[in-house]
């Protein structure tokens, strides 16, 4: 049972709540003794524009297709994820929360023209060495199956000053694992105007993504991509035919990058799926990095007409390809 229940009939304005996220006056983390209440936020029969669809294809670079970009469920609910982290209940202000990591399980191919219920919840905090992380869920459903899942976790940050030396981590060197036979390279230039274009197609207008000039008043020399469109563009990059419409993408974001900059995508298949990694156009300093792999078919790509289904022989189980 969630103590803060948030239905709409309509989806609710970004526009209109953009000014909470200034004007409250929360606290950096969690105050000691309390604690994250479960809000939970739900809309039914949503539909996306394909006119906003063609727009989000174009600046993240996904090809035409009748069915949703893979990110694009995030896109669709975050004006409900905006509605719960500026609710009064919510302890924390949303300025200065890092995302930090991504889990996207989509379970088959999701027409465009689809109608879908999308419900959004989040409950308590993880206290860490680097902060309070707090996890946000979405369930996206089309004719009573679940078709589009997300977890997206957020870091609160702590003072650097609190974390002691014995605490930290030493950074690994992740690149090694792309210096070997099979690995794909490639890049891609992200322009200086790419934080507004993303903006204008997700409704996310966090003005450190905008300019130069607003990044600095949060800290930043320049502005830097939204992390969403730099997911976005490497899948994109993957492509369709690799992820398979049955797939499950988890990720971390690491370094911003700042924009403008030219970036270095690599990938690597496995056992376990694709690998792949974000980095600077030296392929020194790392962006994001994550993993994709195909999971067993659900009700939800079965029941989608058209979508080619393949079975393993050894599991016996059914994917979406």
């Amino acid at each position: 049972m969630s103590d803060i229940l948030l239905n709409f009939n309509a989806m609710p304005s970004v526009v209109s709540t953009y000014p909470r996220s200034f004007l409250v006056n929360k606290p950096t983390l969690v105050p000691t003794g309390k604690k994250v209440p479960a809000i939970e936020a739900n809309i039914d029969n949503v539909s996306a524009l394909p006119q906003k669809i063609t727009a989000y294809n174009e600046v993240c670079g996904f090809p035409d297709s009748d069915n949703l970009p893979i990110t694009y469920p995030h896109v669709l609910a975050m004006p409900l994820h905006l509605q719960m982290l500026t609710h009064d209940a919510f302890p924390v202000r949303i300025l200065g929360l890092i995302h930090i990591a991504n889990k996207i399980t989509r379970y088959g191919p999701i027409p465009i023209q689809e109608i879908l219920g999308i419900r959004c919840f989040i409950e308590g905090h993880q206290d860490t060495v680097k902060g309070h992380i707090f996890e946000l869920n979405t369930v996206v459903t089309a004719r009573g199956s679940v078709v589009w899942e997300e977890v997206c976790t957020f870091l609160a940050k702590k003072p650097s000053g609190s974390q002691s030396g014995k605490e930290r981590k030493k950074p690994t060197d992740a690149a090694s694992a792309f210096n070997r036979p099979g690995a794909k390279s490639s890049g891609w230039q992200a322009p200086a105007e790419i934080g507004r274009r993303y903006a204008r197609v997700s409704g996310d207008f966090n003005p450190i993504h905008l300019s130069a000039l607003s990044a600095r008043l949060f800290g930043f020399p320049k502005a830097i991509a939204h992390g969403m469109w730099s997911l976005a563009r490497s899948l994109a990059e993957i492509g369709d035919d690799t992820l398979g419409h049955s797939v499950q993408v988890e990720n971390t974001f690491k370094l911003p990058v700042l924009l403008p900059a030219w970036v270095t995508f690599l990938t690597v298949a496995g056992d376990d799926g694709i690998s792949f990694r974000l980095t600077d156009g030296a392929g020194q300093k790392p962006h994001l990095s994550g993993t994709c792999r195909r999971i067993p078919l659900r009700q939800g790509c079965s029941t989608t007409k058209g979508a080619p289904v393949k079975s393993d022989r050894a599991s016996g189980a059914s994917y979406c390809l």
